[in-house]
């Protein structure tokens, strides 16, 4: 299982965390010590210590599955499996420098890099899934279909969250309809309630909505034979 996840991985991924792993263990070392009290005197140290140091944070890294991990697509709970690894590299870390025969760093740099490391390690994966959703969602703005979500509840939220880092599915989300006139105005996975479906008529002409995408799980007929006259006479739901 290890070496699938070696052969699997994204050097474009690795090359830049082994840079940020390397500035965190220097950026730490003049935190702790500063530059005239001691960085000069415990740079070799560091320098004897950083292969080490990298093994040890990368290794748990493939272990613990970080590379699995598509940085576009991360999670919360993807964040907290990387501080994990992070946490439990660190740990491996300042033991190692108790067992390994080289000189002692202060252990405050270890603490320092274990917090600094969590900045930028999880700040670089979470920058690029901002940079692909702002430029997803320009990409479906520009080619996609305008498009309502009737109800903003769980399944509505799950499509929108789906239709704005999925170009390719051809829809340019506009805005949500939902009966609950307190969520008028708020915002649902980025994207604005606009009205209820008392204001269908006047929402599909003021943006040109081209499709409309129900998503109440259980929704009555009546309701259904209300919507539909005026969904039909803007051309959607027409054969």
């Amino acid at each position: 299982m290890l070496l699938f996840r070696i052969k699997r991985i994204n050097y474009r991924h690795l090359i830049p965390d082994v840079i940020l792993i390397m500035s965190s263990l220097y950026a730490s070392l003049y935190l702790r010590v500063g530059w005239d009290d001691g960085y000069a005197e415990f740079l070799p140290v560091l320098n004897r210590h950083i292969l080490l140091c990298l093994i040890l944070r990368i290794g748990c890294f493939f272990v613990l599955g970080i590379y699995d991990i598509i940085w576009r697509y991360i999670s919360f709970s993807d964040a907290l499996r990387l501080f994990q690894a992070i946490g439990l590299s660190s740990v491996l870390i300042i033991a190692s420098s108790y067992l390994v025969e080289l000189e002692r760093l202060p252990r405050a740099v270890f603490l320092i890099d274990a917090i600094l490391a969590a900045i930028l390690l999880g700040g670089i994966r979470f920058v690029r899934r901002f940079v692909f959703e702002v430029s997803t969602e320009a990409e479906v703005r520009r080619l996609g279909r305008k498009t309502l979500i009737y109800g903003a509840g769980f399944g509505g939220r799950t499509l929108a969250s789906r239709f704005n880092t999925d170009s390719k599915m051809g829809f340019s989300l506009v805005g949500f309809i939902d009966d609950d006139p307190q969520k008028v105005g708020r915002s649902v996975a980025g994207v604005k309630v606009l009205g209820t479906r008392k204001e269908f008529a006047e929402i599909f002409k003021a943006f040109q909505i081209k499709e409309l995408i129900v998503a109440i799980s259980q929704i009555s007929g009546s309701v259904l034979r209300e919507i539909l006259p005026v969904c039909r006479s803007f051309g959607i739901g027409r054969d």
